[in-house]
């Protein structure tokens, strides 16, 4: 499998997808749809990240790509957190999250390096 799915913490409030290898569109709304059903297996707020540091360039040229992978994202997410995307594919989901406003709630999201920044920026948005 391309990636994998696992909670980082025993209170289950930060979920992370690592995606690894080449990874077709199909995967990837795969992928979005389990993190949504684990998401949703809590009832409280989830800050998810994903990380995306050693994945095969997915071409994201079509911002319309993104819309099944973002329009499926649970209730209860607070934060989307991705790791290690290009300063395109950032500039892409930048451009798709402000066209989608409605379908994605207004979902912070938020680019970072590494998986140490990542999960410090969770542990703050958790500490909320």
């Amino acid at each position: 499998m391309a990636y994998t799915l696992n909670w980082a913490d025993d209170g289950k409030t930060l979920l992370c997808l690592t995606i690894k290898g080449s990874l077709t569109w199909e995967q990837l709304y795969e992928a979005m749809d389990e993190m949504k059903v684990w998401a949703e297996s809590v009832d409280h707020s989830v800050t998810t990240i994903t990380d995306v540091r050693n994945v095969e360039q997915m071409p994201l040229v079509n911002v319309l790509k993104l819309k099944p992978a973002f329009s499926n994202k649970a209730r209860n997410t607070q934060m989307a957190i991705l790791v290690g995307l290009p300063t395109f594919q950032r500039a892409m989901v930048n451009a798709f999250m402000s066209l989608y406003k409605q379908m994605t709630g207004n979902l912070p999201v938020a680019f970072v390096e590494t998986m140490e920044k990542a999960e410090a920026l969770a542990a703050r948005e958790i500490a909320k």
